[in-house]
């Protein structure tokens, strides 16, 4: 029996042993015993020792920016943010790139081109320094980096539109039909009220055969003495709105406005001084139309206000006259008008004197004069009309003195009339 026990002792010593070592040596039976069938259990040692795993290095930071970008709620600052970023992510901020992605010019108050003559509003702009803002971002620390934002005012707002739009009386041509029969009258009434009223935006062209039509008996017009060719006068449809559109032709020359089509009568009309007359026409069974027509070369609106009135004179005879005025803004450069005058000799008497607009601005006289060159050709003995538009100062002085007929290739700028008979 002692010998027994002192066996299993040497066993557990062994085992004690393996132990220590980390290694099961093998595996022992139950003093049970058993049937020496039984699976032999594997060897920890057969399995393959643990490797440790290697530590990732530790990203490079730099400072940088993530591309996002925040326009405070007043509008005044751009915020970025600097950060710390691997360096594979980091960017630098493209001031000029974004100056041009977040930057825009003020916008003036301005019409709408769709004819609707709408105002557009005002709008603001905002504006930075590129420079500055790179010196900003690099003495930041890291944080929030603040860019100054410069809020640019517009010039011209929405309620300066309002009060500039038609308020000056650029230019005013009136003349007479006093002895003119009951039809021509009724047209030259239909051809004043169709141009009343027009308005022309900037770069915007009038043309007189668009704006009044067809002279025809449906449109309301009747049959009047018009000239129908050289030493020829019958009646037409519309007879006498050639007195309108002359009107407006000088009117425009008045007010500095560019005409870009404009043809005298084949004889010196009877209502105003030759050089400053235009005549018109559509054709009933076709042919060439004339047409007179000119451009709004202001920066502003104008607007032609056309009327007809009739008195009586001190002798009981009927004053019949027939104005045309355009109405617009006058600005820093131009003129401004105190008299009109378009009288000539004792017979062409009209002339308009009106209040200074400004009285703190000097004002202008503004005429017209012509020169006449007589001669003859296959048709007949004619006049060569030179016309100048003069501007004196309110001392009298000339300040301007331009020809304004159109101007033929010949190189002579002059309008034509042929005498009657």
């Amino acid at each position: 029996m002692k010998r027994k026990n002192s066996i299993w002792l040497v066993v557990l010593a062994l085992l004690l042993m393996a132990a220590g070592a980390g290694t099961v040596l093998f595996a022992f039976r139950s003093p049970g015993g058993g049937t020496g069938n039984e699976e032999p259990v594997p060897s920890v040692a057969s399995e393959q020792p643990m490797i440790a795993e290697e530590q990732p290095e530790e990203p490079v930071l730099l400072p940088g920016w993530d591309g996002q970008v925040t326009l405070t709620p007043d509008g005044r600052e751009l915020v970025l943010e600097k950060l710390l970023l691997p360096e594979e992510d980091c960017r630098q901020p493209d001031f000029e790139a974004l100056f041009e992605e977040v930057c825009y010019e003020a916008t003036d108050a301005s019409f709408s081109e769709d004819g609707s003559h709408t105002i557009l509003p005002e709008k603001t702009g905002l504006r930075f320094d590129p420079g500055d803002a790179q010196k900003r971002w690099e003495q930041a620390a890291e944080g929030e980096v603040h860019i100054p934002l410069e809020v640019l005012q517009p010039q011209v707002i929405s309620g300066m539109l309002e009060t500039l739009l038609y308020r000056d009386l650029l230019g005013a041509v009136t003349t007479k039909y006093n002895n003119s029969g009951e039809t021509r009258c009724i047209n030259v009434h239909l051809a004043s009220a169709k141009v009343n009223g027009v308005v022309l935006f900037p770069g915007e062209e009038f043309s007189f055969n668009e704006v009044v039509g067809p002279r025809t008996e449906e449109a309301g017009f009747l049959p009047a003495p018009a000239y129908a060719g050289y030493d020829d006068i019958k009646d037409e449809i519309g007879g006498g709105v050639c007195q309108v559109s002359t009107g407006v032709y000088a009117a425009a020359l008045f007010a500095f406005l560019d005409v870009t089509r404009h043809t005298s009568h084949i004889y010196p009309p009877n209502y105003i001084q030759l050089g400053t007359d235009a005549t018109v026409t559509i054709p009933a069974g076709g042919g060439r139309s004339i047409d007179m027509k000119f451009v709004n070369s202001k920066n502003y609106p104008v607007k032609i206000v056309s009327y007809c009135e009739e008195s009586v004179r001190d002798n009981g005879k009927p004053l019949r006259t027939v104005t045309v005025e355009i109405w617009g803004t006058l600005e820093e450069g131009d003129y401004m008008p105190i008299e009109f005058d378009n009288s000539y000799s004792n017979i062409y008497d009209y002339d308009r004197v009106i209040p200074p607009a400004y009285p703190d601005r000097e004002g202008y006289k503004i005429k017209f004069t012509h020169e006449e060159t007589e001669f003859e050709d296959e048709t007949g003995r004619g006049l060569h009309t030179l016309t100048h538009r003069k501007v004196y100062d309110s001392s009298g002085n000339l300040v301007e003195d331009k020809i304004t007929n159109p101007t033929y290739s010949a190189g002579y700028a002059l309008d034509t009339y042929y005498y009657r008979g």
